[in-house]
């Protein structure tokens, strides 16, 4: 994506932060909620691992990406930081005797580094042809003019369309060769349509070429997990979906307000991350029929707070006003029915 955008990769690693701090938001609010609402506990004290004994084993390896991360992102140092950080493992490995790279260890390395290296190349020589194929014949341009033509120029109608061609190129499993193509074809059609922000557009076509491995009918990556839980295939896929919806309208929020990549001032991405935050747990909590401080919910109130939530979150104030609206009303009343329960009198009929 870097290379394609034409800018510098800890500037990619830095646009795709907020966005994976929200996902991995939902997916925490979702599992909390899930397991306050069938009484899940957590582990007895005497039985988690403590915190300092975990580091004092793992130091040499947590050393080694922090030092990748700020090569990369700090010192901007994309092509050699990972060379450094290779001879820094080699050498940190030898203060652990668990870790140590002992000869087999060296061998079956660099077994794995090998097969790594050859499946990339199998995926950028074929990717690179894909893109010359794209450029000399001109499918590039056509595929982005009919796109502009199908959509009658609305900027919604070709966003919805590129969702469709994400979803399906995506549900191949050829990731790179998908995301290469759409970003040749689909998104300067939507950077025209609309005026967009070039890397807002290319995370947009990244997330939903992604979504297609956790969406049914296809979902490799919950038929996987299915395999491993030994739960039924399509009901994991249809959880999958459920638990990354972040993952679906998220794409649309940072294309419409590049704040929420790091593509705006300072202040607007603050107030609109917490909003985001506020509204995922509000949605999460409808989707999951609990939520903080209210406890299980009602029925009726469970889609309400779905919306509520969907709007608070959405990088647009007078939308955010009508969610947080909607959503402190239905809050409110159930505060209120959970509070009048609680101060009902015990008679012979509310006795157990």
């Amino acid at each position: 994506m870097a290379a394609m955008v034409g800018i510098p990769y800890h500037t990619v690693v830095l646009a795709a932060a907020v966005p994976s701090l929200l996902f991995y938001w939902g997916l925490l609010v979702q599992a909390d909620a899930y397991a306050a609402k069938v009484g899940m506990k957590g582990l007895p004290k005497e039985e988690i691992p403590s915190l300092m004994g975990v580091i004092k084993k793992a130091w040499p390896l947590l050393a080694v990406l922090f030092f990748l991360i700020y090569g990369l992102v700090v010192m901007q140092l994309e092509y050699t930081t990972p060379y450094y950080a290779t001879v820094m493992l080699l050498v940190l490995s030898f203060t652990n005797r668990e870790i140590m790279l002992t000869p087999k260890k060296f061998v079956d390395s660099l077994f794995v580094s090998g097969k790594v290296i050859t499946i990339t190349l199998n995926i950028l020589v074929p990717a690179g042809m894909v893109i010359s194929a794209i450029e000399i014949t001109g499918v590039g341009a056509a595929f982005a003019s009919g796109v502009l033509g199908v959509g009658g120029g609305s900027l919604f109608m070709i966003m919805i369309l590129g969702v469709m061609a994400c979803y399906v190129m995506g549900m191949a499993g050829l990731i790179i060769s998908a995301y290469i193509f759409l970003a040749v074809t689909m998104a300067p059609a939507m950077i025209a349509a609309g005026g967009l922000n070039d890397v807002a557009v290319h995370l947009f076509i990244m997330y939903y070429v992604l979504i297609a491995f956790i969406t049914p009918p296809v979902a490799p990556a919950a038929f996987i997990a299915s395999a491993v839980a030994g739960s039924k295939p399509l009901q994991t896929g249809l959880t999958c979906m459920r638990l990354g919806i972040v993952l679906y309208f998220v794409p649309f929020f940072f294309v419409f307000n590049p704040a929420l990549i790091l593509q705006g001032p300072l202040f607007e991405t603050i107030y609109l991350i917490i909003f985001c935050l506020v509204g995922i747990l509000i949605l999460a909590g409808g989707l999951e029929g609990y939520l903080l401080w209210v406890g299980k919910l009602n029925i009726w109130s469970r889609p309400l707070l779905v919306i509520s939530g969907f709007l608070i979150a959405f990088p647009q104030i007078p939308t955010t006003i009508i969610g947080v609206l909607i959503g402190g009303l239905v809050i409110a009343i159930l505060m209120r029915k959970k509070g009048s329960k609680a101060e009902e009198p015990l008679t012979s009929d509310t006795l157990p």
